[in-house]
């Protein structure tokens, strides 16, 4: 079992020093998604939520993705947790 980390405690992961000074375009994509559909429904109420979608994000990376309501940025977390089938 693991022990929790006092709050004061930084753990450093050595993937991560390993690419210290590294450009993140450069480093290693630790998530790659290309080309992601997923559709809704079928016939007259078909909503393509994403469509083609492509993706890298870097050890170490930062993403926030922004859009407006309805736009697929839950579809696409989701399917990324495993939550929803692609």
């Amino acid at each position: 079992m693991t022990e929790p980390i006092d709050a004061g405690t930084v753990v450093a992961d050595p993937a991560l020093l390993a690419l210290e000074g590294v450009p993140y375009d450069q480093r290693p994509a630790k998530l790659e998604i290309r080309g992601l559909v997923k559709v809704f429904g079928s016939g007259a109420s078909r909503v393509e939520a994403l469509d083609g979608i492509d993706l890298d994000v870097p050890t170490g990376g930062f993403v926030s993705l922004v859009g407006v309501s309805g736009c697929g940025k839950s579809t696409l977390l989701n399917i990324v947790a495993g939550l929803t089938d692609a």
